[in-house]
């Protein structure tokens, strides 16, 4: 913060000169980068971002020419968030891990320090955010996920700045009088191009998370898709960029047509306006690959963002009711609404919805499991959630085939192959660890693991309902309800175990049965993982290289891998597109609540 600035935050009545205008100064984030790393190792990691990283997924890129001196010099934040989100993954590791953590730690503080305390808004604030979300370091802890927070920031300062909007006198004079604003020219090719990666990041939010849309498609952005395909002055990489958005703006008509983001509305595939609107985006999307064909050979990121496109748009033949946190296949008494709609029969474009979302989920996984090594570490951390969630879809619609004589009559159980698919997740993230346990990607190792061990208890029938501790600051209600779930979870086949618990509760008509529902699929949980606990499984010790083994009880018997007393009504315990980002990371507090001491695990202290 410059002088100016820092003096009128100290000092409000304090009048601010003439014709003065503030101008953040990060020079001093400079010697903090030097005292961590020498100048060489971090113009080598500039390269790396320039050549190998930035090229897959071109939203912050910089002009042919420009050195890390340059960029160092005029932008040291953003300079800062990529050596924090580019230090990771190299053959030769450029970066050591402590490092690693140090600049992942600096980042938040710097970030926290700006926008935050400072109050500043600038176009490198919104493109350092943006590098941070693209390889985002998932934390240790759960509770401290931002991912979502930090993406909406972004835009949000976006609109801040004017960007999203042709430049106009009224919008010049923002930078006039008490607020004065450095505005950037919206009509830039920077400009540009960085709204359309935060409406890309927000379409992806909605996608994943299924909040509500923050940034619409506009007329300004279709502008923008014209002017960096066309425009002389834009870089190669933008039409790849402009390719994914593109893609991005179908899932934006896909989550409006069938109201993604509200829980409260039946989408029925059955219905005549469903399939028709069903068709319109498969015809779409059809033409987009089309183009993307013509380009030459498909970048694999917008190969797997097709697959992503076409399952999002199919998904809800997976369930009955669309809901923001649950998908509901038709595979439990639960499914069944109170009008009895669950018996309504299969029909054909309900038949057709299940083949491409079958489809789809192994064009994610081949995609993913196709990728090098090496491409794989520079790729930002959204394509791993999808991974997970095509594993998951995998899983609802083996739930359905098993328990449904009518889907199971179109898909056979050997067709989903889930288990080679995991087996060969799980090895591909456990070779990411191998190579930097500090990688961001390497956190996907837990979760496909424990993905894979959960479908394996289901299929074999191994999850069994356990005592749990008596609370004595529980209400009699909340008793009553434990020893009604107790008694319910015994009678549970692995089905209704996946279905109510590790895809969420079903919706039911009245807000008690919800509330019913909801505390016995929390006691299922803690049941199903206690089950875990009394089964001890020698991987969970040490699945990172140098990890410490398992420490043992007093009986002997190996400690939990997660705290008892972790209130799980804090978040559901759904996992896959429909569920939050964090419910993605549940081993870090629940699973595997390993101590914060140990040295392989630091690196995720991120954001």
């Amino acid at each position: 913060m410059d002088a100016i600035h820092r003096d009128l935050a100290e000092n409000p009545e304090m009048k601010r000169p003439p014709n003065t205008r503030i101008h953040a100064d990060y020079s001093y984030i400079n010697a903090l980068v030097d005292a961590l790393m020498s100048p060489d190792v971090a113009e080598r990691v500039f390269v790396r971002y320039n050549n190998e990283i930035c090229p897959r997924f071109p939203a912050v890129p910089f002009a042919p020419g420009t050195t890390a001196a340059e960029l160092r010099d005029k932008k040291p934040l953003l300079f800062l968030s990529l050596l924090a989100g580019s230090s990771h993954g190299s053959t030769e590791q450029l970066v050591p891990q402590h490092v690693q953590r140090a600049l992942t730690k600096l980042l938040k503080d710097q970030l926290a320090d700006i926008i935050w305390r400072n109050g500043e808004k600038s176009l490198e604030i919104v493109q350092a955010l943006q590098i941070a979300v693209l390889w985002y370091r998932p934390p240790l802890h759960f509770e401290q996920h931002n991912f979502y927070m930090m993406v909406n920031c972004a835009a949000v300062m976006a609109l801040d700045l004017g960007l999203g909007r042709k430049t106009t006198p009224n919008v010049m004079k923002l930078s006039i009088g008490p607020f004065r604003r450095y505005h950037p020219d919206s009509s830039s090719i920077e400009a540009r191009r960085t709204f359309l990666v935060c409406y890309y990041l927000c379409m992806s939010i909605t996608m994943v998370l299924r909040r509500p849309i923050l940034l619409r498609w506009t007329k300004y952005m279709e502008e923008s898709i014209k002017i960096l395909e066309t425009s002389p002055d834009a870089l190669p990489s933008d039409k790849l960029l402009c390719r994914q958005v593109k893609m991005a703006h179908i899932g934006e008509d896909i989550s409006v047509q069938f109201c993604m983001d509200d829980p409260s509305i039946e989408v029925a595939i059955s219905e005549p306006k469903v399939i028709y609107a069903m068709k319109i985006f498969e015809n779409e999307l059809q033409q987009l690959r089309q183009d993307n064909a013509a380009m030459g050979e498909v970048d694999p990121t917008l190969r797997l963002a097709e697959h992503v496109t076409n399952l999002y748009l199919h998904e809800i033949a997976l369930h009955k009711d669309q809901g923001g946190t649950d998908l509901h296949p038709p595979y439990t008494e639960e499914s069944v609404t109170p009008g009895g709609k669950g018996n309504l029969p299969i029909g054909p474009a309900h038949i057709g919805a299940l083949g491409e979302c079958l489809t789809a989920t192994h064009g994610i996984l081949d995609t993913m499991l196709s990728i090098p090594l090496d491409v794989l570490l520079t790729l930002p951390v959204i394509f791993c959630v999808r991974a997970i969630y095509a594993i998951v879809c995998l899983m609802k619609m083996w739930v359905s085939v098993t328990s449904s004589n009518e889907v199971g009559s179109i898909i056979k159980t050997e067709h989903l192959q889930i288990e080679a698919y995991t087996e060969q997740l799980v090895s591909m993230f456990n070779a990411i660890v191998s190579r930097d346990a500090q990688s961001p990607h390497g956190k996907f190792y837990f979760v496909a693991k424990r993905l894979q061990e959960r479908f394996i208890q289901i299929k074999q029938g191994t999850a069994k309902d356990q005592s749990e501790p008596d609370f004595p600051s529980r209400t009699q209600s909340d008793e009553a309800t434990r020893q009604s779930a107790h008694q319910s979870s015994t009678n549970q086949t692995p089905l209704h175990l996946l279905s109510e618990v590790a895809m969420g509760s079903s919706n039911t008509a009245s807000s008690h049965q919800q509330a019913q529902s909801h505390a016995r699929s929390q006691q299922q949980a803690q049941a199903a993982l206690q089950a875990a606990h009394h089964a001890p499984q020698p991987m969970h010790s040490n699945w990172y290289s140098g990890m410490p083994a398992q420490q043992m009880d007093m009986n002997g018997m190996p400690q939990a891998n997660f705290d008892l007393n972790f209130d799980f009504t804090q978040f559901d315990l759904g996992t896959g597109s429909d569920a939050d980002l964090s419910a993605l990371f549940i081993p870090d507090a629940v699973m595997w609540n390993y101590p914060a001491t140990d040295p392989n695990l630091q690196g995720y202290n991120g954001f």
